[in-house]
Order: structure tokens, then C-alpha cells, then sequence
């Protein structure tokens, strides 16, 4: 019984101590994490520390700040990747960066209407032929593939 209070105490304190400095076993996951580009599975195997361990320290302050540090830096190395194959001409590259970027320019997948319209005096039938209109973005409104 007294064993069991000193191992408690004892996973007690290890927890206060992570909470104020980084263990080794969590450095190096860190370390894996990075140079595995995030992948939890791949970082897990290369230093030996089971992939549940990561998610459970993740509440741990210290090491939730490195992670957010190392998904800064996979970002900069994916935005710097995206950079040359734009560079490059890659077609797939330049739409996807002009999805992201250029929409105040109108490249865009799907285009949003705001509408200030108030229903409340219309009738159920002006509602539905409204809903069942072509362009009003209703049930009666061709999809993609019939169109």
C-alpha cells in the first residue's frame, strides 16, 4: 500500500516537473516530430515513445508551444515548396495559390450571394416558387453535371 502512495507521489511530482521543463523522451519526439514534417506515427517510431504518449503531453504548456513552433516551421517549408512549383509553372500550384489569395479577384469555386430579403409577408405559395426558381438557389437551381 505505502508503495503504491510513493508511486503516486512520485508521478505527481514528474507531472509538476514536466509542466516547467520538457523530458528528454518529450525533446526527443520533438526532435523526430520535426524531421518526420509533423507525422505523429513515422516521429513515434523514430524515437521510440509510443504516439499516445504525444497526444497526452500535448496538455503539457511547454510542449504544446514547441509543437506550435514546428507546425510553424512545416508551413513555411509547405508555402516555400508551393513558391518553386509556382515558380516553375506549375499549373495545379498557381490555381490553388490564386484559390487561396485571389478570391477578392474573383478566383473562386463557389460564389456567395447575401440576400436582405424579408419573407415574413410572402405567401407559403411566393415561398416555394421562390425555392423552385431557377437561380435562386433553390431546389429547382441545376447542379454542376446538369447544367
Amino acid at each position: 500500500m505505502k508503495e503504491r502512495a510513493r508511486k503516486g507521489d512520485k508521478l505527481k511530482k514528474d507531472e509538476q516537473q514536466c509542466e516547467k521543463e520538457l523530458t528528454r523522451k518529450q525533446k526527443i519526439l520533438l526532435a523526430a516530430l520535426e524531421a518526420n514534417l509533423g507525422n505523429v506515427t513515422a516521429a513515434s517510431r523514430a524515437a521510440g515513445v509510443n504516439s499516445r504518449r504525444h497526444y497526452s503531453w500535448i496538455h503539457n504548456p511547454l510542449y504544446a508551444a514547441e509543437i506550435e513552433r514546428i507546425n510553424n516551421l512545416i508551413l513555411d517549408f509547405t508555402e516555400c515548396a508551393l513558391h518553386k512549383q509556382i515558380q516553375r509553372g506549375n499549373i495545379a500550384a498557381i490555381i490553388f495559390k490564386l484559390k487561396c489569395l485571389g478570391k477578392s479577384r474573383g478566383y473562386i469555386e463557389k460564389q456567395y450571394v447575401e440576400a436582405n430579403l424579408d419573407v415574413s409577408k410572402l405567401s407559403d405559395a411566393d415561398l416555394l416558387a421562390i425555392v423552385n426558381s431557377k437561380g435562386a438557389g433553390g431546389a429547382g437551381t441545376p447542379t454542376k453535371s446538369e447544367s
